[in-house]
């Protein structure tokens, strides 16, 4: 880092000692250029890139969606099994000689 901002070595690692710091603070002490969101970031990169244009933004999926759709899914999948064995079972019972009622 120090030879890619063109800073002392000793100067910097006055401030890299596991700190956390504003973003302000970097920007004065000369570790960030300028500060923004992801979107100044990106207007960035499109200039930097001399890409013109509207940007393709790919997203990673959000963890706790995929969490969520995992634990939906597998109680589905357990709930459907039990329906079968609990079919299953009824069936097998069905077959058996025996006195039946049918009610409504």
């Amino acid at each position: 880092m120090a030879e890619g901002r063109h800073l002392p070595a000793d100067e910097l690692r006055e401030v890299a000692d596991g700190r956390v710091i504003t973003g302000e603070d970097a920007r004065e002490l000369g570790l960030v250029d300028e500060l923004g969101n992801f979107y100044t970031a990106v207007d960035l990169a499109m200039k930097e890139a001399g890409a013109t244009g509207e940007p393709s933004l790919v997203y990673p999926p959000e963890e706790g969606a995929r969490f969520f759709e995992q634990l939906v899914s597998g109680g589905a999948r357990a709930a459907a099994q039990a329906i079968r064995a609990e079919l299953q079972a009824e069936a097998s019972e069905a077959r058996q000689p025996g006195l039946y009622f049918l009610s409504r």
